[in-house]
């Protein structure tokens, strides 16, 4: 089959969305022929945030066996919509990914067009995806979720367990159960009970779509939290990287929060195996799932 991927955002750019899509684009793949569309494919006619008018797709679309569009994406949602009012094929599906709450005046006008044709948007899918049914619930759509249940499917995230995962014991820890029980009290024991100091991890984008992840919050939090003994390391990049780090440093936390910018995979997992505790603060239902929580 032949399947158009229609997102808002696409790697380099480090976000669940675009990460989810460059996953979903790789098993797809391994038996369809799937097309990804997204701004840094197609030149916009428009552009805002992560918002995006890509009319093109009208005479793209036709071609293709399902559309799989990743929401919300502002501008071309609209553009879906339309070519779907034209014609019967093909098929699409809606990965529901978030609402999106809070916006400026500028991207409230910008998506007020996509919020406007939402319920008939969904009204067309075949099937609407989500990473989780019990966010659905309590979501923006939740309305709709209760008069049409049956055209909605859970497909949660996942993690390749090969990579993510804790560093290994000692071989000689891992001979016997008793000798292994022992291993991991000791690891317990050392790593956490008899620590001078607690390794703090955060990690997420640091740009304007990405506010909701509460880093603000957080260091504020750590900046009256006692004891004091700890590091925080913040892996992310965006625009509002200065910004957090003025906080930092108007806090008087400098010497224990580090910004380490966008990591590789390898270097990231090192990150996750060497944190204590993982600190996901985010403030509103923006946040609709939190890969790194897996």
């Amino acid at each position: 089959m032949k399947i158009a991927q229609v997102v808002c955002a696409w790697p380099p750019y480090a976000g669940g969305i675009a990460n989810s899509a460059s996953q979903i684009s790789q098993l797809l793949g391994e038996r369809h022929a799937v097309t990804n569309f997204a701004p840094s494919t197609l030149k916009p006619w428009l552009k805002y945030g992560h918002g995006a008018f890509l009319p093109q797709l009208l005479g793209r679309l036709n071609s293709f066996d399902y559309i799989y569009l990743h929401y919300p994406f502002f501008g071309t949602a609209e553009v879906v919509w339309f070519f779907k009012l034209l014609f019967r094929r093909p098929k699409l599906i809606i990965h529901y990914h978030m609402d999106v709450k809070n916006l400026n005046l500028l991207t409230r006008l910008f998506s007020l067009p996509s919020r406007l044709i939402r319920q008939s948007l969904l009204n067309q899918a075949d099937i609407i995806v989500s990473a989780s049914l019990d966010y659905i619930k309590h979501s923006q759509i939740k309305k709709y979720y209760a008069a049409h249940s049956e055209k909605f499917k859970e497909i949660p995230f996942g993690i390749d367990l090969e990579k993510f995962k804790p560093p290994a014991l000692n071989q000689a820890a891992t001979s016997k159960l008793v000798a292994k029980t022992q291993a991991i009290i000791h690891y317990i024991n050392d790593n956490f009970l008899k620590k001078n100091r607690l390794n703090l991890l955060f990690v997420g984008g640091l740009d304007r779509a990405h506010y909701f992840k509460g880093v603000n919050i957080l260091l504020q939090a750590l900046a009256i939290t006692t004891p004091t003994n700890w590091q925080l390391k913040i892996v992310g990049t965006g625009d509002y990287r200065e910004k957090y780090e003025s906080l930092a440093n108007h806090l008087n936390l400098n010497s224990k929060v580090q910004f380490t910018g966008k990591l590789s995979e390898p270097e990231l997992i090192k990150a996750y195996q060497k944190a204590d505790l993982l600190i996901l603060p985010s403030i509103n239902t923006n946040e609709a799932f939190g890969l790194v929580l897996i």
